[in-house]
């Protein structure tokens, strides 16, 4: 098994240059870091666009990054779940401070997130509780 690296402290988050962007006419806000690390733009709202409309259940969103394509998911449709999942302990951070951006709290309520490495063995994925 492999260590999960430790989420940041808030200082070294709050030290993070980050961008306060707006998706889908403003109803999902999501904070990214300016540059170092990848982005979302439009990837992230045509992903979320594929799920055709009255989609129910749950989605999952690997290396889901700070979370845009499956907060703009969420925002979209109503009778989804959103697991967003990622090993990067500053996107994750990230993900979680979108979730609780109040822009977002129509839908924040059916998002979470996993910290879990897709690319690691069966047995270390479950560990975390990647499951199929």
């Amino acid at each position: 098994m492999t260590d999960t690296p430790a989420e940041p402290d808030l200082d070294s988050l709050q030290a993070l240059d980050t961008t306060h962007d707006a998706f889908l006419g403003g109803k999902v806000h999501v904070y990214q870091p300016r540059k170092g690390r990848h982005r979302a733009g439009l990837d992230a709202v045509y992903l979320a666009a594929a799920l055709p409309d009255g989609t129910k259940g749950h989605v999952v969103d690997l290396g889901s990054g700070v979370g845009t394509a499956g907060l703009c998911a969420a925002a979209r449709l109503p009778n989804v779940n959103v697991t967003l999942v990622d090993v990067d302990p500053v996107a994750l951070a990230l993900a979680r401070r979108n979730i609780d951006e109040p822009s977002n709290k129509a839908f924040a309520d059916r998002i979470k997130v996993m910290d879990a490495d897709i690319t690691a063995k069966g047995k270390i994925r479950h560990e975390t509780g990647l499951t199929s």
